[in-house]
């Protein structure tokens, strides 16, 4: 019988990741566990929205440490079998699908992790780099009144067919993008910005999300859950029904250590695949 396999599990040297978070450690304790594959993941981001070297919780991308991080996961050797890819977690960037790392780096990986930890460049809306995505409340009050000025503007749909197409496109021009990362129901990162998704009813957010479904399942690109409950369910149904596969992940940032984002989560979000009937999927690097 396969292992446990979660495709999203991040390395020490980033600043939100523990110190524990080394290969040595991480295969003791996904073995303890029963894994018998990981993805071991350093955080990539080539630009942030300010322009500038950090922006919220995010850094621009070190070289020396992404190099340092890829010698490291290449000359290590497993003493358990546990087979361990290297990847990283990257965003997002604009409507056109380019995402956050350059081409050649991504060339030297087994996969890229799609996640959209902002929203990116589209035309019918692009944030305000003074907006915090999640903390609407804590933004300047001049940017949040524009960009809600906007979203009601050019409207709920749009926008969110807009997204859509923003991640087919990401899907069809990177073939290093296998797994989209904490996808949730596929509507977080709007939420996170305040457009009101939550409007629209359930076979109208399917038939404007079916674009992105169809391209997962044709490109074999995972959609990845984690232990948290999902607001729109049909949502992951209806992907399932067209062929889309799903992984889980804890999203690991410690693994003894006691933390909000810990390896032992990882069946919690097996049991998230398994309630609403989905299929689990295996990540094909590229």
């Amino acid at each position: 019988m396969a292992g446990l396999r979660d495709y999203h599990v991040h390395y020490f040297a980033d600043d939100c990741s523990h110190a524990e978070m080394t290969l040595a450690n991480i295969e003791r304790e996904a073995a303890r566990l029963g894994f018998d594959t990981v993805c071991v993941l350093k955080h990539y981001s080539h630009a942030l929205p300010n322009g500038q070297a950090a922006w919220v919780h995010w850094k621009r991308i070190v070289p020396e440490q992404f190099a340092a991080f890829l010698q490291d996961i290449r000359a290590y050797k497993s003493s358990s079998g546990l087979r361990m890819l290297a990847g990283v977690e990257t965003e997002l960037v604009d409507d056109a699908g380019t995402i956050n790392i350059t081409a050649e780096d991504a060339a030297q990986l087994d996969a890229a992790i799609l996640s959209v930890h902002w929203l990116p460049r589209m035309a019918t809306a692009t944030p305000d780099p003074a907006l915090i995505p999640g903390q609407l409340a804590d933004s300047p009050v001049a940017a949040v009144q524009a960009w809600r000025a906007a979203v009601e503007a050019r409207g709920v749909e749009a926008i969110l067919a807009n997204f859509v197409s923003a991640y087919v496109r990401a899907i069809e021009r990177n073939p290093k993008v296998r797994v989209l990362g904490h996808m949730y129901d596929g509507l977080l990162p709007l939420r996170a910005y305040a457009v009101p998704v939550d409007a629209l009813p359930d076979d109208r957010l399917i038939v404007l999300m079916e674009p992105l479904m169809k391209a997962c399942a044709s490109h074999r690109v995972l959609w990845e859950l984690t232990p948290e409950a999902i607001e729109r369910p049909a949502i992951l149904r209806q992907a399932g029904a067209l062929g889309v596969r799903f992984c889980a992940t804890a999203d690991a940032h410690f693994l003894q250590t006691p933390g909000w984002a810990n390896l032992s989560l990882h069946a919690r979000a097996e049991a998230v695949i398994d309630e609403y009937g989905l299929m689990h999927g295996e990540l094909m690097p590229a």
